[in-house]
């Protein structure tokens, strides 16, 4: 039997050829975010990037991985789970992707580096995405789950109510605040109420885990109160006061707000959002038009590709539109409805690359089944996509180190539902 270290050696290295990115020796902490998200993809379970630097020696530990870490690296290359590898290893006939060819792995590969948003994409999907779990196993005669939010600011504690009865007594119960199986708070067979504090705002879908399965699913929808401005960082983002999201009548993050918190855009990657998440009336998926000015104010160091993203969420998912400077349009990468990703590898985006010396206009529109996008009044790109009918809850800009806002407006075919031109507090 092989020992532990030479069968982790060849997991990781298989890891690496599907992965498909050259040598581990020469990967970025982008490149570990890239897999932390092809593996959440492939598996359902999102590690994070610091046990993936771990697992490759980047970083010193004295520890092993834990089951669930190991169950997710078997699942990415294929196999059922680490006892199945290990298997395999005994049986000397290791499979490598045994229903995947080649060609279909780099297209997934390529599907995630599109957006090259690293941990933001972790964070967008925290704020507001529910979709991405497999359908949970309900048993809902045995099974109640309800939650309740106590407080109208962020952060913001949940409690929840449940009764998981028929449940063995060495069973784990758990409560997981979203898709993020890492945000899993253990909870007792005998207990009947539980919290969880919630960092950021959107609308999430709450689930009650019975080991390792979805039992149970709760909507936590969590507002903001106007719009508010973070610092990105995971778990627990940076909260900017009311006056410093404003700069010269635009609703912005500049990079003068970022000193006093300690944080350098020129030394390290950073993002600021701005969201607002609300009730926004009869405003639906499937018959609306949001229009928008943006500009990202910063283009030194590590944002010369001035990357901005916005994100406009709906009941269980989001439509994400991006912008860059023009020479970095190929690592752009839209999200329609249901998830589904349109690859600037593989398509023209160029249309969305622009010149942030000023205010760029975008629109989205839905008409005819169709997802259309406008930039400074051109159109750039449109994509057949299913008519969804759900409520549209809220929006969130995000900018690669700094950026401003100078209008937003919503409409539907009976007319203005929402608008705003921003000045000073």
């Amino acid at each position: 039997m092989l020992s532990f270290e030479k069968s982790i050696a060849i997991c990781l290295k298989t890891v690496e050829e599907r992965f498909d990115k050259g040598s581990s020796e020469q990967w970025s902490t982008q490149d570990f975010v890239q897999l932390a998200e092809a593996i959440h993809a492939k598996t359902g379970t999102l590690l994070s990037v610091s046990t993936l630097k771990r697992l490759w020696g980047k970083v010193k530990h004295n520890t092993k991985p834990n089951r669930s870490t190991l169950d997710a690296l078997a699942q990415y290359i294929a196999y059922g789970d680490w006892v199945d590898f290990m298997k395999s290893l005994e049986e000397k006939e290791p499979r490598i992707f045994p229903a995947e060819k080649v060609e279909k792995r780099k297209s997934k590969k390529a599907l995630w580096a599109v957006f090259g948003l690293g941990i933001l994409l972790a964070i967008l999907a925290y704020a507001f995405r529910g979709g991405l779990d497999a359908e949970p196993t309900r048993f809902p005669e045995d099974f109640s789950f309800t939650s309740k939010v106590i407080s109208d600011d962020i952060p913001n504690s949940v409690v929840f109510t449940f009764n998981p009865v028929n449940v063995p007594d060495n069973a784990k119960v758990e409560i997981q605040q979203s898709w993020d199986a890492r945000k899993r708070t253990p909870i007792d067979n005998l207990d009947s109420i539980a919290t969880s504090i919630y960092m950021r705002p959107g609308y999430f879908k709450a689930k009650l885990v019975v080991d390792d399965s979805i039992v149970a699913e709760d909507d936590v929808y969590i507002p903001t109160d106007g719009w508010l401005g973070l610092i990105e960082r995971d778990p627990k983002p940076i909260y900017l006061k009311n006056d410093e999201i404003y700069v010269d009548q635009s609703l912005a993050i500049s990079p003068e707000v970022l000193h006093p918190y300690g944080i350098n855009p020129l030394q390290e990657e950073t993002w600021v959002s701005l969201y607002n998440v609300r009730d926004f009336g009869e405003l639906y998926t499937d018959g609306f038009t949001m229009e928008t000015s943006v500009k990202n104010t910063w283009n030194q160091g590590m944002g010369k590709c001035q990357n901005v993203r916005i994100a406009i969420l709906y009941d269980g998912g989001a439509i994400i539109i991006p912008l860059s400077a023009k020479g970095c349009a190929s690592n752009l990468g839209i999200m329609a409805f249901n998830d589904q990703i349109i690859d600037g590898k593989k398509n023209d985006l160029s249309g969305f690359g622009v010149d942030f010396k000023e205010f760029q206009n975008l629109k989205c529109a839905f008409k005819n089944e169709q997802l259309e996008f406008y930039v400074n009044g051109v159109e750039v790109f449109s994509v057949d996509t299913v008519k969804l009918h759900k409520r549209i809850v809220g929006i969130v800009y995000h900018f690669e180190g700094s950026g401003a806002v100078k209008e937003l407006l919503f409409s539907n075919a009976e007319g203005i539902v929402y608008q705003e031109t921003f000045t000073s507090p």
